[in-house]
């Protein structure tokens, strides 16, 4: 028996004699062999015989072990791990009857330009065709799986993905000058698997949504890419690490009816590239990681209904962030004191219609210099504004929704503030704190509402070291 690996790294050896005795060659025997021109095998031989002298076919199964051009026998049925990796191939097209493609087929083949496979390839194995030169390949409908590296470091620039494919597995495409990916309609690919698309030339990805796994820095190192579009309807509930190292990034729109649930702390951190960011319609977003669009570009963005938690700075130093906005029908409750801090370029924040938050907390907007716009919305359910809330925000004019009962003190310590309207019919008890308990010092009847700018003084100046507390 020659056993796999017995005579690698040969390369001086032109011409291979195989003698009557040998029964058994392993896979993988003579790997890289890279100036072997000629296969001789004793007639007497049993089980192995070599058509024109360029191959080694097992007779029992009529497996290809080794090769030496692309002239394959008519009839074999099945190729061995590495058994064209220095065969002297330009182009191929694999037969129908074949199945699989093998671990490491063309592994490293230097002058292997365009494959063509089969509609009965279901398997393209590991390696198969890494660090070739190839150009072109054509895969065929039914095949499912792409293995690990199968094309990692080749010379593909575009590649069309069946629809029948399953699996990209982990570093497919790694590497390659990979530049346009298509996925045929009603794709039913499920798995796109660790570095799968990373250091390749893509600039935009459609991602299919029949994906329910993104794997880990899938485009890592991709310097070109700018934009990640997943279709309508998709099923990826959790952004952590997938987008790793895409420093360049500009735009990723989740789509309409997607299933994202969680964007992970740090998950698009210090993208300054990153200007837009669109969740679409009905989305199923429900928690923003800390920090997770930390440094981003964004200058505008729009947060989903269903959004119920924000983490620590969330926005942290989006210097070019003007404009937040909820959807109509907010689920989030609590705005929190770090919530939506150091936002310094925040221009207008606005919760819409049948908000669900009950609570700005201390300090939430203080110091954002340039937030000149607050919309708490129609049928408002808000009750407490704590302290220093929006102190040295440059409001100028705030609606109160009836709903709330507490107002901190320096809630509104607005410099601008010019106007405050209060839609209650109920006057605020006007209160001093001692030994940190409320105690009443005056009262604002409704009657005094109606006079806006008043009220905005009594807001930032008269009463604004008091606490406002609703009358009984």
């Amino acid at each position: 028996m020659i056993e796999s690996g017995a005579f690698s790294d040969c390369n001086n050896v032109e011409q291979l004699r195989i003698s009557r005795d040998v029964i058994k060659i392993e896979e993988g025997a003579f790997n890289r062999w890279s100036n072997l021109n000629s296969i001789v095998i004793d007639p007497q031989n049993l089980y192995y015989t070599s058509p024109e002298n360029q191959f080694i076919i097992e007779n029992e199964t009529y497996k290809l072990i080794l090769g030496l051009n692309g002239n394959i026998p008519e009839g074999v049925l099945s190729y061995a791990t590495d058994a064209l990796k220095n065969a002297n191939i330009t182009e191929i097209t694999i037969p129908e009857n074949i199945t699989e493609i093998p671990d490491r087929l063309f592994y490293q083949n230097s002058s292997l330009k365009k494959v063509v496979l089969p509609s009965t390839i279901k398997s393209i194995g590991l390696a198969s065709f890494a660090y070739c030169n190839l150009e072109e390949v054509v895969l065929s409908e039914n095949l499912e799986t792409i293995g690990r590296q199968a094309f990692a470091f080749t010379n593909i620039t575009s590649i069309t993905i069946p629809s029948s494919v399953k699996v990209i597995d982990e570093q497919a495409f790694w590497g390659s000058e990979l530049a346009s990916v298509s996925f045929a309609q009603n794709s039913m690919l499920e798995i796109i698997g660790y570095k799968a698309f990373a250091e390749t030339e893509l600039s935009s990805i459609t991602i299919p949504n029949s994906v329910i796994q993104l794997g880990d820095n899938v485009f890592d190192s991709s310097d070109l890419l700018k934009e990640v579009i997943f279709e309508n309807n998709s099923q990826i509930q959790n952004i952590d690490r997938q987008f790793a190292n895409v420093a360049n990034i500009e735009s990723i729109d989740f789509g309409d009816n997607n299933s994202l649930s969680t964007i992970a702390d740090y998950a698009f951190a210090d993208y300054g590239s990153l200007t837009n960011v669109d969740f679409g319609q009905n989305s199923s977003l429900y928690r923003l990681g800390e920090e997770c669009f930390r440094g981003c570009g964004i200058t505008s963005i729009v947060l989903p209904a269903t959004l119920a938690e924000v983490g620590t700075n969330t926005f942290l130093n989006c210097n070019a962030l003007t404009a937040i906005s909820f959807e109509d029908g907010s689920r989030l409750d609590t705005v929190t004191s770090g919530m939506f801090s150091y936002i310094t370029s925040l221009e207008s924040i606005d919760f819409g219609d049948n908000s669900s938050v009950i609570e700005i907390r201390e300090s939430a907007f203080e110091g954002l210099s340039n937030l000149l716009e607050v919309d708490f919305g129609q049928n408002s359910i808000l009750s407490k504004i704590y302290e220093s809330a929006f102190s040295g925000t440059s409001i100028t004019s705030i609606t109160i929704p009836a709903s709330v009962g507490y107002i901190g003190q320096s809630a509104f310590d607005c410099d601008y503030l010019a106007y405050a309207t209060f839609e209650s019919e109920k006057g605020y008890d006007i209160c001093q704190r001692v030994d940190g308990e409320p105690v009443k010092a005056t009262t604002i009847e409704p009657s005094s509402f109606a006079d806006t700018s008043a009220m905005a003084n009594n807001l930032k100046n008269t009463y604004c070291n008091y606490v406002w507390m609703i009358a009984s």
